[in-house]
């Protein structure tokens, strides 16, 4: 019972719940201060100043009883007055910073009248209380005073009502203040705006009554400079994106990128310390164990031109306990350093990431020549991807420029695999397309591309020697156009700094990161690469961003990832607009820092600082920056209202002859920015201003202060993290199994409709949605190895040779279930695309050359009750002559499954001399009925049946009836009674 009670108050989640219970225990007290404070107020009315408690509580019956502060109005008030002002004060304060009591103006209204009204009777009764001696019992002295016949003049109810006037004064003025207070709020409009608005804040508060606190990841910015108060921006917030502006020396990385990147690793510390529990409470992968793991920051992204930023940065990682395997360090200057592949992910991508980096590091003017640079650095690169897929590089994509004898046999390895038109058509949709793309650039490099080379004579030259020895030799038609591509490609490939990562194992798994989480940390090194620094960091930069749009799931299920990018300009891109402007879909928080907008107006122009304004919303501006930064920004700063008093005075000099004096005074209002261009140039070092986006609304700009990250908890850090949780979490991360977070490169390279290659149902099987979309049920052809067991091999019957041992056919063709593994279907990638079976001829009609094909299938033999063998014929191709040669086929299909897969060993029949005559006759016989047979997949059936019973039906369903030929009726033993 104790243990339930502790996992019940710990399912609480506090810090949502105590700020509302806190302020509703304030209003619930206020609420009987009120009653008591009316009840005395009543007696008050009454003349009664003594009454106690019990009478009150006798006088009014319900309400009497709720009157638990209730004390004799003649008594001392001065605590309760006190206390009073403190809570209504405290009440309405907190109220303010509770979303409950303002999300609208009229539950603003209806909890700060509540405090009002209670304060205005308490204070009613103090005060009256407090006249009482000099108005109330001074009026009824009177009566004492008046005898004789003038007590007729003189009535007691009236000295009562006169005294009771008096002292109602106190109400009297109160309901005058509150009547000026409404006038005023329905007629200011700058005092409703601030009622509506206004939000309580104290240091010590911290984050009390948010309730998006810790919701997701925040991060703490600076110190509100006037107030003290930490500015906060809000895990939601963070996903808008973030601009720091400033110039060298201002703290753009010591107090700002640094913080951040060292509360993130405290988030990345939490979300490994709750992974456990969430598994534990909703299950690996599960729909709400997604949902809550989108809750949390698992990775980091660090890219920067100097060494400072990720050395710290991996400082603190290593401090904060992050394991090892989750970090990976790209440093030029570390001869040991982890490389990494930017020609994987989708072809598209790849293609326009390599052609942005190489076009942004061309210095060709001449559009023409960059448009063809470009135009055939995609075509090299999709061929490249269409035949190596993710295993290709970039030295491969050099040696494609530098080779062209090279780049021509990888076109005749593509082209090999291109399959015939007719079977393009039965394909899905998708792979149509795939195949067309594949095409169109072979068809370029065979009219744009390359070409032989000839002699004066038009004679083909060829290779004497080497590698390529009595091959033809290929030249470059593009080569003048694209000198510059090449020339650029070999600056990246022969850096010795650069090679250390481009040429080195992959070991950076970008979506593996954006899934499970990980830290990669970029160093562009200016000093050691130079040139190609920029070139280098844009590489990975738009490595990140493709792996962000290829990110699966949606906004609540895909944890946030953070980005940060210092000095931004080296690396900055056109593209990068859309994903700062998609951030908070794909749930990525990105922060970029640069020294000032003018260097973004000189690369590119005035419009893309204007777009750049206009979506990235969270800005922190240092001093020191130009005026044309100043410029721009002073408007996004917001504006307020400025009151200006004038004051005018006129007089005449007293020797006039009329002499006066007058005395006027004028306010007038003026809407004017917020901060003015001075102070953002010349702000303080340490103090900026920051512009947030809060609950979804742009606030205006506030000055920080910011401070230094403390390097000293080190211990502290460590501890954090529990072991076990760590243990647990690694062995997810590890798990490569779980392909989730993978796209399908296997076919096609597009991130596409994801298919989970694992799962049960058939229909995810790529082979087999090619099979169910096709127009017409021809068979594809396999390529299988020479050793694979599950194989057909050739079947053929001579007509001349009368004597054959079947038993030698039959143990060909019959495979035992302890030689074979039960593998799933094949991929599209393994289907042999352009390829003949031997034994297949051609006949010419006119100047149309056709192949002609005949498919036999043969049925399995009868099988006993203790024996299920099945004989299956192949696949024969037909000749004009009349004999049939036996001819060997390795490049044909299985189709066994038609009939059901052999599940268990059993012994081969023996099959006598005439069976095999009837055999080949019956084979000739069901030749017309049986043209064309389905492959269809081995999907279980729900009725349970013995395999006789179930290959009867398959023959049944493609239309054959076994009980109407000799041949079936003895493969399956029908007789008349099981007709």
């Amino acid at each position: 019972m104790k243990q339930f009670l502790v996992d019940w108050i710990r399912g609480f989640d506090w810090r949502k719940i105590l700020p509302g219970a806190v302020v509703w225990v304030m209003y619930v007290v206020l609420y009987f201060i009120f009653i008591s404070a009316l009840g005395m107020f009543v007696a008050m009315f009454l003349g009664k100043f003594d009454m106690t408690k019990e009478q009150i509580a006798h006088s009014i019956p319900i309400i009497g009883q709720f009157m638990i502060f209730y004390s004799p109005p003649s008594g001392n008030h001065y605590f309760m007055l006190v206390s009073t002002a403190i809570l209504t004060s405290s009440a309405w304060l907190f109220s303010t910073r509770l979303k409950m009591c303002t999300s609208s103006i009229l539950r603003r209204k209806m909890f700060f009248g509540f405090v009002v009204l209670t304060g205005a009777v308490v204070y009613n009764v103090f005060a009256s209380n407090f006249l009482k001696p000099i108005t109330y019992d001074k009026v009824m002295l009177l009566d004492t005073f008046v005898t004789g016949n003038n007590r007729k003049y003189v009535h007691v109810g009236a000295l009562h009502l006169l005294g009771t006037t008096l002292i109602m004064i106190p109400e009297i003025i109160t309901y005058m203040f509150l009547n000026w207070l409404l006038g005023a709020y329905r007629q200011d409009k700058v005092i409703q705006d601030w009622f509506a608005d206004y939000k309580f804040e104290w240091k010590y508060l911290a984050r009390f009554g948010e309730e998006m606190a810790m919701k997701f990841p925040d991060i703490t910015l600076a110190l509100e400079a006037l107030s003290r108060v930490p500015i906060v921006m809000m895990g939601v917030t963070r996903q808008l994106g973030t601009f720091l502006i400033g110039p060298p020396g201002s703290g753009k990385t010591s107090l700002k990128i640094l913080k951040v990147v060292r509360q993130d690793l405290e988030h990345m510390q939490k979300m490994i310390n709750a992974f456990p529990q969430l598994v534990k409470q909703y299950g690996l992968n599960t729909p709400e164990f997604l949902k809550e793991l989108g809750k949390h920051l698992i990775g980091m992204v660090v890219i920067e031109p100097s060494k400072d930023l990720c050395d710290k940065s991996y400082s603190l990682a290593k401090e904060h306990g992050i394991p090892d395997k989750l970090i990976v360090y790209l440093d030029p200057s570390n001869r040991d350093t982890p490389g990494i592949n930017t020609m994987i992910g989708p072809i598209e991508q790849v293609a326009e990431t390599i052609t942005a980096v190489l076009d942004g590091m061309s210095e060709v003017s001449n559009e023409f020549f960059r448009q063809a640079c470009r135009t055939v650095l995609k075509q090299y690169i999709y061929l490249l991807k269409f035949l190596k897929k993710n295993e290709c590089t970039l030295l491969d994509l050099d040696q494609m420029y530098q080779d062209p004898r090279f780049t021509k046999n990888m076109v005749e390895e593509v082209r090999g695999k291109v399959p015939e038109q007719e079977e393009i058509k039965r394909m899905p949709r998708d792979m149509q397309i795939y195949w067309m793309l594949v095409s169109r650039t072979i068809r370029w490099f065979d009219n744009d591309g390359l070409e032989e080379e000839k002699d004066r004579e038009g004679m083909l030259q060829k290779f004497t020697s080497g590698e390529y020895k009595g091959q033809i030799k290929i030249k470059d038609k593009q080569t003048e156009f694209t000198r510059q591509t090449r020339n650029l490609l070999a600056d990246l490939i022969t850096n010795p700094y650069l090679a250390r990562i481009l040429t080195g194992k992959n070991a950076v798994d970008l979506d593996k990161l954006m899934a499970k989480g990980g830290i990669l940390l970029c160093n562009t090194d200016n000093g050691l690469l130079g040139n190609v620094s920029d070139a280098f960091g844009k590489l990975v930069l738009m490595s990140v961003q493709n792996a962000v749009f290829r990110r699966k799931g949606d906004e609540d299920t895909r944890p946030l990832i953070a980005v940060d990018v210092d000095e931004f300009y080296d690396y900055m891109n056109a593209p990068f607009l859309k994903l700062a402007g998609q951030g908070r879909k794909y749930k990525i928080a990105i922060m970029v820092a640069c020294q000032s907008l003018s260097q973004f107006k000189v690369k590119f122009d005035e419009a893309f600082v204007d777009a750049m304004i206009g979506t990235i919303r969270n800005y922190i501006v240092y001093g020191g920056v130009g005026q044309y930064d100043a410029k721009k920004l002073v408007p996004i700063f917001g504006t307020h209202v400025v009151e200006e008093v004038s004051i005018r005075e006129n007089y005449t000099p007293e020797s006039a002859a009329n002499p006066s004096f007058s005395y006027g005074q004028t306010i007038t209002r003026e809407e004017k920015e917020l901060v003015t261009e001075d102070e953002i140039m010349f702000n303080k070092f340490k103090f900026s201003y920051i512009r947030l986006v809060i609950e979804g609304s742009t606030a205006k700009a506030v000055k920080g202060e910011g401070d230094f990250v403390d390097m000293g908890n080190s211990k502290k850090w460590k501890k954090a993290l529990k072991p076990a949780a760590v243990k647990e979490f690694m062995r997810y991360w590890q798990d490569d199994d779980d392909i989730v977070y993978t796209f399908d490169m296997n076919w096609i390279d597009s991130s596409g409709e994801f298919v989970d290659p694992n799962t049960k149902d058939p229909s995810a099987d790529l082979e087999m949605q090619i099979q169910n979309g096709r127009l017409a049920p021809i068979f594809e052809e396999m390529e299988k190895p020479e050793d694979y067991m599950d194989r057909f091999v050739s079947l053929s019957l001579s007509e001349t040779k009368d004597e054959m041992d079947v038993t030698v056919l039959v143990d060909v063709e019959r495979i035992r279930e302890d030689e074979i593994e039960k593998e799933p279907l094949p991929r599209a990638s393994q289907i042999a695309y352009g390829k003949r079976v031997p034994g297949e001829t051609r006949t010419v009609e006119g100047e149309n050359t056709k192949t002609m094909k005949k498919s036999e299938d043969s049925l399995p033999h009868a099988p006993s009750k203790s024996e299920s063998p099945s004989i299956q014929v192949q696949e024969m191709k037909s000749t004009p002559v009349t004999k049939i040669e036996q001819s060997p086929s390795n490049d044909v299909v299985n189709f066994s499954s038609l009939f059901g897969s052999i599940q268990s060993k059993a012994p081969v029949p023996q099959v006598n001399k005439p069976e095999v005559n009837e055999i080949v006759n019956d084979q000739k016989e069901i030749e017309a009925d049986v043209l064309q047979v389905q492959e269809e997949p081995a999907i279980p059936e729900p009725v349970v049946m013995d395999k006789k019973q179930r290959r009867l039906e398959h023959l049944k369903d493609v239309g054959i009836d076994a009980s109407s030929k000799n041949f079936l009726k003895q493969v399956f033993k029908i007789t008349k009674d099981t007709e």
